[in-house]
């Protein structure tokens, strides 16, 4: 192996090289250093008269940059950068993903990396490096130094041996990497090493390897002593972060000068890859297929997972082969700890991990593509509103119509049921009536459109029975067991569907269809049709077109999907609506009725054309 310019050269483990400089390019001269000893210089002879000390010799003069080279990070920068040719490189000496200088570079060095890469100097507010010849995969890490030798900065070299990819995969609005980040290949039946990629701890823009941590540093540390020394592993039985930022990673689209990822992409939000990974179980029914080589593949086009493993609080590599776990950029603002998908054999969960560990990153496109509502489906209009008193209505959740759809049934998280009268005309003229009072989480309501009879989703696993005509009394007739769980997460929406009932949660915005007798029909995550769906927040059915429509108060839109669940159909945008937890479609007066589950309780009227 050769590179293409001279360079002194550092691996893994950060070591200085001891090779000898090498000889300077044919044609290019250096100056050698006289001995003290016999210069012509009085003030530098052995004379012991003398009083001032020898002069040092002249340092070395640094390495030629390559004659070529290719500044990367031309459209974005990053703090990791891909390279994929043999040759010379360069990039500003900026921070990751902004124009602001790191500060004053005197040098830069190879703090660690897999014998890929060398020559690595500062040059004129770049650090210029060149890649070995033939070009070896791997990765490095390159810091940038002040004059007393202190890190400014650093960033990492990702040089894969296959092209990097990405798709939708049928899953995501965004392009997600067909692979881990500073993956060498991608993960396949057999998942081996070169598909584990590298580990970081929970909002933190460096790197380290799939083994156990190389410097570990007891306890917290602040964001300042992690920039200035990138390969400490902080070991702390929680959070790294000595004081708290939950936005290092962003947790929004923008992303952060702390983002790990190289341009064009960044670290998920939470409901980013909620099409990837649906609730428990992870099987062949829900697009999951395990491998022996311990993958899973979800996707069309497959996309493979490995159980790569993880460095545990203490630096420790763990779970190699069997578990594997895959941040986003949210931070859990109860416990403070990083949010991701915990994989295992045959299971996920969507939960917070204890930031100091070192875990996955799955890089996804900053841009998202735009859904394109289906040809004939429903234009969206303008809208209208009435805002009730505190005294009136309380917390409003949940809207349907009536059997004979001349007025609104509705039902409050502190448990009422109300009925809306006046919805012929002017929002203006909508009257509100208390009909029955329970003491119980109200958060849907459904009418049986041959009795009349009610059926009410209560947070977060139950559904009531309210029997016409007097609506004064409830029955339960079944639970949910997989939403007992989930507490102020759980059932938020139910709807009549075709003799049957389909009730939702806002944690992963989960579908269940169940018989009125309490048999569970099925289970679904609409996250695997709809990318970017973040909750149920309340179901209406619509048999006249035989599409159901889902509002979600997260993500500020509602979802329409065919009957049977089966496909995406359109997206309306209600984020003039600041907690859309009801949704009810009423041909009669072409609308779409919405109500707001907020400080003071709303109805909203929004017309639509083609309903």
């Amino acid at each position: 192996m050769a590179f293409l310019v001279p360079l002194l050269f550092s691996c893994s483990g950060a070591k200085e090289s001891n090779l000898p400089v090498p000889p300077p390019p044919q044609g290019q001269e250096t100056d050698t250093p006289e001995d003290p000893g016999t210069t012509d210089d009085p003030g530098t002879t052995d004379n012991p008269d003398n009083p001032d000390p020898p002069a040092p010799p002249d340092p070395p003069a640094p390495p030629d940059p390559p004659a070529e080279t290719t500044e990367l990070g031309v459209s974005a920068t990053a703090n990791c950068y891909i390279v994929t040719e043999t040759g010379g490189y360069k990039f500003k000496a900026v921070k990751g993903n902004s124009s602001t200088s790191v500060g004053t570079v005197a040098s830069a060095k190879v703090l660690w990396g897999e014998e890929c890469v060398g020559n690595v100097s500062a040059d004129g507010g770049y650090i210029v490096f060149s890649t070995s010849d033939p070009l070896v995969p791997g990765n490095a890490l390159i810091a940038a130094q002040d004059a007393s030798g202190a890190v400014l900065w650093s960033w990492h070299i990702w040089i894969p041996q296959t092209p990097v990819g990405g798709d939708k995969y049928g899953l995501s609005f965004y392009t997600t990497m067909d692979r881990n980040l500073g993956a060498l290949d991608v993960a396949s039946v057999q998942a081996g090493a070169d598909s584990y990629g590298l580990l970081y701890q929970w909002g933190r823009k460096d790197p380290f390897q799939c083994k156990n941590a190389e410097t570990v540093t007891s306890g917290t540390m602040s964001v300042a002593q992690t920039i200035a020394a990138p390969t400490a592993f902080a070991a702390n039985d929680g959070t790294w972060m000595s004081s708290v930022d939950k936005t290092v990673w962003g947790d929004k689209a923008t992303k952060t000068i702390y983002d790990p990822c190289p341009p064009g992409y960044k670290v998920p939000m939470r409901e980013d890859l909620s099409g990837f990974f649906p609730m428990n179980p992870l099987s062949s029914a829900t697009g999951w297929q395990n491998a022996s080589g311990h993958a899973f593949a979800v996707g069309e086009p497959q996309v493979w997972f490995p159980y790569c493993g993880y460095l545990d609080v203490t630096g420790a590599y763990v779970g190699a082969g069997s578990q594997a776990k895959i941040w986003n950029s949210h931070m859990d603002s109860a416990n403070n700890q990083g949010y991701g998908i915990f994989l295992t054999d045959g299971s996920s969960s969507n939960s917070s991990q204890k930031a100091a560990q070192a875990c996955s990153v799955r890089c996804i496109s900053e841009q998202q593509e735009t859904f394109q509502n289906e040809p004939g489906m429903p234009v969206m209009g303008s809208y209208s509103r009435i805002v009730f008193g505190t005294d009136a209505v309380v917390e409003l959740s949940g809207l349907c119509l009536s059997k004979d759809k001349d007025f609104l049934w509705g039902v409050g998280d502190e448990g009422y049921l109300y009925k809306f009268t006046g919805i012929d005309g002017d929002v203006s003229s909508i009257a509100a009536a208390k009909q029955w009072t329970y003491s119980a989480d109200m958060e849907g309501v459904t009418v049986d459109p041959s009795t009349g009879d009610l059926y009410l989703a209560i947070e977060p696993d139950r559904v009531y029975r309210v029997k016409s005509p007097n609506f004064n009394s409830k029955t339960t007739i079944f639970e949910v067991p997989e939403a007992s769980g989930m507490g102020n997460s759980g059932m938020e929406g139910i709807t009549w569907y075709k003799g049957d009932l389909y009730v939702g949660a806002q944690s992963g915005a989960t579908l269940w269809r169940y018989t009125l007798s309490g048999t569970k029909v099925w289970k679904k995550q609409l996250g695997s049709l709809a990318p970017g769906i973040k909750e149920v927040g309340d179901l209406c059915y619509d048999p006249e077109t035989d599409l159901l429509w889902v509002s979600d108060s997260e993500a500020f839109k509602i979802f329409v999907f065919d009957g049977e669940v089966t496909t995406l159909k359109a997206i309306y945008d209600v984020s003039f609506i600041g907690n859309a937890e009801s949704i009810c479609v009423d041909h009669a007066r072409n609308c779409v009725w919405m109500a707001d589950d907020g400080s003071t309780s709303k109805i909203y009227k929004i017309s639509f054309s083609g309903l």
